[in-house]
This record gives C-alpha cells, sequence and structure tokens, in this order.
C-alpha cells in the first residue's frame, strides 16, 4: 500500500537503442543501479536513461518500486477522495491532466550523447483533427564541461539552408558541413538552456540531464554524421511545418545565468527546476516534486523520515511536506516541480 510520504525510486528505465548512446558513461553515472546495466546481458547503447517518467510502458518507465511505476504512484493517489489525496494532488491542472489522458504533465531524464543527434525541433501545444496534442518545452542543463549543442539558426540562414537541405539529407553531412547556418554552443557543468518549441536543436555530445513536457513528436530536420540517415519528416511541403517554420525558425535558446545566491534557478509555464549547491530547508506547496542527486550525496531530513541519495539517485516528495537537504561541499542536485503558475496543457483550448 503506497502512503502520503517520500519514496526514492527504486529502478530506472533505460533506452538502449540509441547509436549515438554511452553505456559506459551512463553506468558509471548510477553506481546503485549499475547492475541494470550488465543483467541479463550487458545492454548495447545506453542514450536515455529516465528518472521521472509519465509513460507506462517500457522502455520509458520509471520505478517507486520495482514493481510500481511513477505512474501507478500517481493514478493510486488520483483513485483517493480528495481529502486522501490532499498532500499529493494539490495541483488542480495535474489532478485533471491525469483524469484525461492518464499520464503526469512532466518527463525528466539525463541524455548522455556519444556523438550527434539529429537536428530536430518539437510542436507547440495544438489542437489537431480535433484532438489535443502536447507541444514541448525543454530545459538543457549540462552534468559535466564541454557539452555541445546546436540550437537555432545564426541570423538570415533559415532559407538559405533550407534550399540546400535536401543535398545534405542525400549525403554524408558532418557539422562542419553546415557551421554557417546554425549557432554552435558549448555548455559547462552547471550551465542551461532553455528550449522552447519549433526552436531546432541538436546535441552534438555530453552528458544532460533534460527537463521536458511530456511529448513524443519530433520532427528530423537532418540526421549529422550518419552513413545511414533516418527519415527526416520535417518538409515545407507540410502545412504544420510550414506554420512552425514561418512562427518560430528564428527562435534562439534562452540562457539561465546564476542568481545572487551563484546557483541556477528556471522556471516555465510547465514546470521549474532550481539548482541545490547549498544546504536549505524545502517545501514545494501546491505541487509534488522530486530531488535529483547530480553529484556527491544529498540527505533529506523530516520528522521520523531520513534518506541519502547518491549520485544518479532520485526522491519523489508529496506536496506541502516540510523537509531539509544537507550537502556536502562537492555535492550537488536539483529540485523539479510544477510552479505555481502552472499552465496545464491538458486544459482545453
Amino acid at each position: 500500500m503506497l502512503s502520503n510520504q517520500p519514496y526514492k525510486l527504486s529502478k530506472l528505465g533505460f533506452d538502449d537503442s540509441k547509436p549515438w548512446g554511452d553505456t559506459p558513461k551512463a553506468s558509471a553515472f548510477f553506481p546503485a543501479f549499475q547492475h541494470e546495466f550488465k543483467t541479463p546481458t550487458p545492454v548495447e547503447s545506453v542514450g536515455e536513461v529516465f528518472l521521472f517518467s509519465p509513460l507506462n510502458k517500457a522502455p520509458g518507465k520509471s520505478f517507486i518500486t520495482n514493481a510500481i511505476t511513477t505512474v501507478d504512484y500517481f493514478t493510486h493517489w488520483h483513485g483517493l477522495s480528495d481529502s486522501q489525496k490532499e498532500g499529493v494532488f494539490d495541483c488542480g491542472a495535474l489532478t485533471a491532466g491525469i483524469t484525461k489522458y492518464d499520464i503526469v504533465p512532466l518527463f525528466a531524464k539525463v541524455i548522455f550523447a556519444s556523438g550527434p543527434l539529429s537536428i530536430q525541433l518539437h510542436d507547440e501545444n495544438h489542437v489537431e483533427k480535433g484532438k489535443f496534442v502536447s507541444g514541448k518545452t525543454e530545459a538543457w542543463i549540462a552534468l559535466e564541461d564541454n557539452v555541445e549543442l546546436i540550437v537555432g539558426f545564426k541570423p538570415g540562414m533559415k532559407d538559405p539552408f533550407m534550399k540546400e537541405v535536401d543535398h545534405f539529407r542525400s549525403n554524408y553531412t558532418t557539422t562542419q558541413d553546415i557551421k554557417a547556418y546554425f549557432n554552435f554552443y558549448t555548455l559547462n557543468k552547471g550551465e542551461s538552456y532553455l528550449i522552447s518549441p519549433g526552436t531546432v536543436h541538436a546535441i552534438l555530445k555530453g552528458t544532460i540531464y533534460e527537463i521536458q513536457q511530456p511529448c513524443n513528436i519530433t520532427k528530423r530536420v537532418l540526421d549529422i554524421e550518419k552513413n545511414q540517415p533516418r527519415h527526416c519528416d520535417f518538409s515545407l511541403d507540410d502545412d504544420r511545418d510550414l506554420y512552425l517554420y514561418n512562427t518560430y525558425f528564428d527562435n534562439l535558446p534562452t540562457k539561465y545565468e546564476p542568481n545572487k545566491n551563484g546557483f541556477y534557478h528556471f522556471d516555465t509555464p510547465y514546470f521549474a527546476t532550481q539548482q541545490l549547491s547549498k544546504s536549505q530547508p524545502v517545501c514545494i506547496k501546491d505541487s509534488f516534486s522530486f530531488i535529483f542527486c547530480s553529484d556527491g550525496a544529498l540527505t533529506i531530513n523530516a520528522d521520523g523520515f531520513s534518506e541519502i541519495l547518491i549520485k544518479g539517485e532520485v526522491l519523489l516528495i508529496p506536496a506541502n511536506y516540510n523537509c531539509s537537504i544537507d550537502l556536502t561541499s562537492t555535492s550537488l542536485g536539483y529540485i523539479s516541480y510544477l510552479p505555481p503558475h502552472f499552465k496545464d496543457p491538458f486544459a482545453e483550448e
């Protein structure tokens, strides 16, 4: 029986089908879960590890226990009375989202890229054929130095690129071949970018913590450094793609800078994440939250409760739950939650 208390996630979900993945780096990042990367046989190419997942099917699950997924946890609480749900489901928009779509409107994962992902983009929230389609606002936080990215076109270069895109798609294309068209960025550990819907982007290499709206629709513009490119489905002959091209293709990323206390905190209509770099009390009102330890160890204490998180571990915390987080000088973590001004992506337009 689940109770209204924090839970440490006991099992990771991961996708080992990514040709650009990096299994050794993924295994080293999650010391408490190394057995999952080795049994029953060594996994091949882990590109994504799911820390907090709204998906209830493989490979995208995350687990409260070996048998209970995070989706099970939230739907369990949703099935109880309002008084029983108090402290877990204080966010009405979250409840509405699960009622209509059986999904929790938040997704977090770690990406391990040994080589380039495709240049791609995601749509905004919209209604298609009478059905709501979730867009994708996402944030990237570098978990190591020298993370390389492409985000957005250089001024005036989207039209010249699209005139050449068929040539690039039909030939082996390197990052050097497209250097004139796109903005290339290098992030160091802890630095972060917000990527809005419609913004073209690609991770070229590195380890990234990604927090996002749950969305499984990706429009691929171009594969880079692939001998056998995947089908790239973005086309100006498609009305929806043409709308995104005209409306969003000049978008640039938002880079977050440290606040006066020296750590990062970013806020969107769909999620908020705060870097934990010093010991502090925590109580997120009106929303569940989850804490991800990205370095060292974190100790979370509350009345009758104490838990130590080591690198790669995640703790799910009910809403309005008072606790304190203690860090050492080498520790680092992040707490993510639905903000007070949460915009329900599942609401009727």
